[in-house]
C-alpha cells in the first residue's frame, strides 16, 4: 500500500479513536444534562456508528487490495482477532485493569452496562491491533 493511501486510509479511521474518546470523556455530563436513560441510548448509538463505520473503512481498504494484499489481510484476520482477545484477557489479569473494572461494577447498572461497553470497545480494539500486527509480520515473512 502506498504512502498516500495509507494516509487516506488512516485519515478515514480517524472517527474511530475520536468518538469513543469524545463520548467517554463526556459520559456524566450527558448523564447530568440528559439523563441515565438517555445516556444508554446515546452509548448504543455511538457503538452501532463506531461498528458501522469501522466496516466503512475496512471495505475501503480492501477494494483496493490485489491477491497478495487480500491474503495478508485474510492471514491477519484469522491470527490477530485470536491475538486481540489474548491481549484483553490478559490485560483483565493486571491489577490495575481489575481495579478499574472493580470500580465500574461496583457502581449502579449504568455504571455496569458502560463497563461491558468499554470490555466490548476493548476487545474490538484489542482485535484490531492484533489484526494489524499479524498483517505486519505477514509482510515482514513474504519480503
Amino acid at each position: 500500500m502506498g504512502s498516500s493511501k495509507f494516509r487516506q486510509h488512516a485519515v478515514k479511521a480517524i472517527p474511530l479513536i475520536i468518538v469513543p474518546i469524545v463520548f467517554l470523556a463526556s459520559v456524566q455530563s450527558l448523564k447530568m444534562a440528559v439523563g441515565a436513560a438517555a445516556t444508554t441510548w446515546i452509548a448504543a448509538a455511538v457503538s452501532i456508528f463506531v461498528m458501522v463505520y469501522a466496516w466503512y473503512v475496512a471495505a475501503c481498504v480492501q477494494r483496493g487490495q490485489d491477491e497478495v494484499q487480500a491474503a495478508g489481510a485474510n492471514y491477519a484476520a484469522k491470527w490477530g482477532m485470536a491475538a486481540g482477545q489474548i491481549g484483553f484477557f490478559t490485560l483483565l489479569a493486571l491489577p490495575p485493569f481489575q481495579d478499574l473494572v472493580a470500580d465500574l461494577v461496583n457502581q449502579p447498572r449504568g455504571k455496569l452496562l458502560l463497563g461491558m461497553t468499554i470490555g466490548a470497545v476493548g476487545v474490538v480494539l484489542l482485535q484490531t491491533v492484533g489484526i494489524i500486527v499479524a498483517n505486519a509480520l505477514w509482510w515482514k515473512a513474504r519480503r
